[in-house]
């Protein structure tokens, strides 16, 4: 591998872990803005459970394919 290629693949991942901690530095105060007077409204156990229910729902939608390929493998089956 020639050395440029190595120092673009290093560039990229650098500015991927930059655009992260980014993102990540920006959702905790917009969670806190939105969660903290909501905490106030609704209990702190349904919030939880609602959370975590949409979470784990984003989850199977976003790896659904995957999800479905592992779920057919050596069926014989393709799957849709």
């Amino acid at each position: 591998m020639n050395n440029w290629k190595k120092n673009t693949a290093l560039f990229l991942t650098s500015q991927a872990i930059l655009l992260f901690g980014s993102v990540y530095s920006l959702a905790l105060p917009l969670g806190m803005i939105v969660f903290g007077p909501l905490a106030d409204v609704i209990s702190l156990k349904a919030l939880m459970l609602v959370s975590g229910i949409v979470l784990v729902m984003l989850g199977f939608y976003t790896f659904r394919k995957k999800i479905r390929n592992l779920l057919y493998c050596g069926s014989g089956r393709k799957p849709d």
